[in-house]
């Protein structure tokens, strides 16, 4: 049996340098688990276990698996990485912006104008009147829904926000029509 036989080689995968350390690891066995590896790999590199990350042909060891079940014969070399945690990307986008957009995105959408035409159809403008009771207190809301140039002077924020403050019943009314537009499109 030759030296190479009993042995699986580890290189540590340095972040900041192109130098690769290799050290050989005995006393393994092909039917030990990863996590077996992982351990001793942890300590030969005085890292803790959650630092490394193993991988063998490119692939990412997992604990559960026998060294054998992940291709591993001796004389192979594992390289151990150091772990990064997946840095989860950050929305810039206020929440709160999200139906304005949905708003915006519908009113370039010939078929959403062709929605607001339908707005003034009495049953249609019932409907949505029967979904946002506060529009029966406020007919210059009920009538720019009914205009559909008026409508889209929604999607200037400066208009949005004067709205907002003196017709809130129709902004949160043109959200509604906008989002469900969307959900049916």
């Amino acid at each position: 049996m030759a030296s190479d036989e009993c042995c699986i080689y580890v290189s540590l995968v340095p972040e900041n340098t192109c130098k690769f350390e290799r050290h050989k690891l005995s006393c393994l066995k092909l039917e030990d688990k990863v996590s077996a590896l992982h351990t001793k790999v942890a300590e030969l590199f005085g890292k803790d276990i959650g630092d490394l990350e193993l991988v063998f042909l490119g692939k990412i060891l997992k604990q559960d698996d026998t060294l054998e079940a992940s291709g591993i014969k001796f004389g192979m070399t594992v390289f151990a990485y150091p772990h990064h945690e997946l840095e989860k990307p950050t929305c810039t986008l206020d929440m709160q912006d999200v139906p304005m957009i949905a708003f915006g995105t519908a009113l370039v959408n010939p078929a959403f104008r062709t929605m607001l035409q339908s707005l003034k159809d009495p049953e249609v403008l019932e409907n949505v009147m029967a979904a946002n009771p506060a529009l029966a207190d406020d007919p210059v809301a009920v009538g720019i829904l009914q205009d559909p140039e008026l409508m889209t002077l929604l999607a200037n924020p400066n208009f949005l926000r004067k709205m907002a403050e003196s017709h809130p019943a129709l902004v949160e009314a043109a959200v509604q029509i906008a989002v469900s537009f969307h959900e049916e499109g």
